[in-house]
């Protein structure tokens, strides 16, 4: 590609990019991550040619279920792609051919290649079979590439339609690798995968001889927009030596930084990759360990192999050569096959990770069964507006503020009780951040919704250390009364969607309402109104959105120490519905009960009872739910 040609191309992307900033994506929307889709003998006859198909067709119907607009696989298509010719096209030709039941749903695949698809063979074939990587248009799978088989465990989706869609625009590559490095944007995010293998002409382009174009590609898209990056190979990981700048992690230092530099000055916050075998999120540093940082998650292995970290870790290879430690480590899963959900809401994007347990600490030889048996591990946020914070276990939360659109938010106390470590002994550190919306969508809203992420103690549970979160409200147009009622409160979004008090949602205690600043030695559920610095704080031990808020029309879920109804009564206005078959009562707080009735689930009642707190039981579980006027 000319230069001339270069920024062109550049040029038509920056265009597509300017009509859409982050304020103008109405909806959120959701891409798909899958890695490593390599299968080494066919011995279930699930898995031909090499590729996981018995892993990817489980993995595909996954992504159809979460409604994800496309899917990145980074790498290793197949384990023989890039040994000979005569492996190179079957393989790729596989791995295409199950791509199809993606298309048929309307979900369109972007692909990259890894060290097991290099080869000029591998490469020619991919871009024959993957034509989408230079255009986004989809479903152009060639006839004489779908590899055909009547085995009823994996036989592959005919093609539903010969229509094509699109997916993505501005699409753009650097010289010498159209279509197998690539760019372009959807949405209002921006997407570079980075290839480093042997192109057709059997030429090999290291990721430094392309930082100009991608640092164009970052630079030129809208201001107040998302990038993400994709390798197959990542910056420093757990097993293997080799990344993408090198042989080792201490390869290229000129070019690992001025890379890292590039997505800190252009706001693009992650950087995902393969070729590891195993889920590992960590914050990488440029080889003074301060001027700038990149979020590395690795991902899970979709693959019949896993693999174990080294000892010493391979970022004690930076201590040697740069007298400091590159990589921070998150948070670490081995062994599981996953995939993972991205979802970008605005100026938020948020990370999901589901994942299964393989059963192996190295090899399968028969596919896992993994349909009804995905368990979610983790969220992982980061937003255009918000703030991040690293804190160490044993630190405390209130380093934790900041402010959006005249919402604050501070934690006023909590520390990160964590101890757990990784397979080498290296000590998690928490990565806190926040997020914020500008929606205006609740009842009696009376501040911004905060995101809060990177609280949760362990994978698998959304269960925080005890914090004291506060959050500022409108103190003009708040009506005082009702926030001395309690009826205007601190609300959380729990993991259904619903709002509810947040109070409520603590793993254990009980809510208890006080109108006063908080005070050390609060327990777990006392929240309250401080009308001094017009803030609303609660002590809690989940993670959520947040915000200042009538709760009359929040679904409520009754606790009682670790036993819980989950939304069991929702109440708006003046009429209850109860969401189980039980007994609802409402008692005001001297104990007199205003409402019992033995209800059916989705039966409705209506409340004659004044505005004010109550005690709501069901089930034999209490838990105080406040009446709006």
């Amino acid at each position: 590609m000319t230069k001339r040609s270069l920024l062109n191309s550049l040029l038509a992307f920056a265009c597509c990019c300017a009509a859409t900033p982050h304020g103008a994506q109405a909806e959120p929307w959701k891409f798909g991550l899958i890695s490593d889709t390599q299968w080494e003998t066919d011995l279930d006859a699930e898995n031909p040619h090499t590729v996981a198909v018995g892993i990817v067709n489980q993995v595909n119907k996954e992504m159809v279920r979460q409604g994800v607009k496309f899917v990145v696989a980074v790498g290793d298509l197949a384990d023989m792609s890039g040994s000979s010719p005569d492996s190179a096209v079957p393989c790729e030709d596989t791995r295409a051919t199950y791509a199809q039941e993606l298309y048929n749903a309307g979900i369109g695949f972007f692909p990259l290649r890894g060290n097991h698809d290099d080869s000029k063979w591998a490469a020619a074939e991919f871009l024959r079979v993957f034509p989408q990587t230079q255009d986004g248009v989809q479903n152009r799978t060639p006839d004489n590439a779908f590899v055909w088989t009547d085995s009823a465990d994996i036989k592959p989706a005919l093609r539903a339609s010969t229509s094509t869609f699109s997916v993505g625009t501005g699409f753009s590559s650097p010289s010498k690798l159209p279509g197998l490095s690539y760019a372009f944007q959807y949405g209002n995010a921006s997407f570079i995968l980075i290839d480093q293998f042997t192109n057709p002409d059997s030429a090999s382009i290291p990721v430094d001889t392309q930082e100009v174009w991608i640092d164009s590609v970052l630079s030129h898209r809208a201001s107040g927009t998302h990038a993400f990056l994709f390798g197959h190979k990542g910056l420093i990981m757990g097993n293997h030596k080799d990344g993408l700048f090198g042989a080792d992690v201490t390869a290229d230092p000129t070019g690992v930084d001025a890379f890292i530099k590039s997505l800190k000055a252009n706001n693009a916050r992650f950087l995902f990759n393969g070729h590891d075998h195993m889920h590992e999120y960590s914050l990488v540093t440029t080889t003074d360990s301060v001027s700038a940082n990149v979020h590395e998650l690795t991902l899970a292995s979709d693959s019949y192999k896993f693999y174990t970290p080294g000892k010493p870790y391979n970022d004690s290879a930076d201590v040697t050569a740069y007298h400091v430690h590159r990589q921070i480590p998150v948070s670490q899963k081995l062994y599981d096959v996953g995939y993972y959900i991205v979802t970008v809401d605005g100026a938020n994007a948020t990370v999901d990770y589901y994942s299964v347990p393989s059963g192996s600490v190295s090899t399968i030889t028969t596919t896992p069964e993994l349909t009804g048996n995905w368990k979610w591990k983790q969220r992982i946020g980061n937003s255009l507006d918000g703030k991040e914070f690293l804190v160490p276990q044993g630190g405390s939360y209130n380093v934790v503020a900041d402010t959006f659109q005249g919402t604050a938010a501070r934690i006023l106390d909590g520390i990160n009780t964590s101890t757990d470590t990784d397979y080498v002994g290296r000590h998690f550190r928490q990565l806190v951040n926040t997020g914020w919306s500008g929606a205006d969508s609740l009842p009696s809203q009376s501040s911004r919704i905060l995101s809060l992420w990177g609280l949760a103690l362990s994978l698998g549970s959304d269960t925080t250390a005890p914090f004291v979160l506060a959050l500022s409200y409108d103190s003009v147009h708040t009506n005082l009364d009702s926030l001395k009622a309690g009826t205007i409160q601190l609300v959380a979004r729990d993991t259904s969607g619903n709002w509810q008090l947040a109070a409520a949602r603590n793993s254990r205690g009980t809510a208890t309402f006080v109108v006063r600043p908080w005070k050390n030695g609060d327990t777990l559920g006392v929240y309250g109104l401080d009308t001094t610095t017009h803030q609303v704080w609660a002590v809690l031990d989940r993670s959520a959105d947040f915000a200042v808020a009538g709760i009359g029309s929040i679904t409520t879920s009754i606790r009682s120490g670790s036993k819980k109804t989950a939304n069991s009564v929702r109440i708006e206005g003046r009429t209850l519905t109860a969401n189980v078959d039980a007994t609802v009562q409402l008692k005001d707080l001297e104990g007199r009960t205003v409402f019992s009735k033995k209800m059916s689930a989705g039966q409705t009642a209506s409340l004659a009872c004044p505005a004010g707190l109550y005690v709501l039981r069901v089930q034999g579980l209490e838990s105080r739910v406040q009446l709006v006027r």
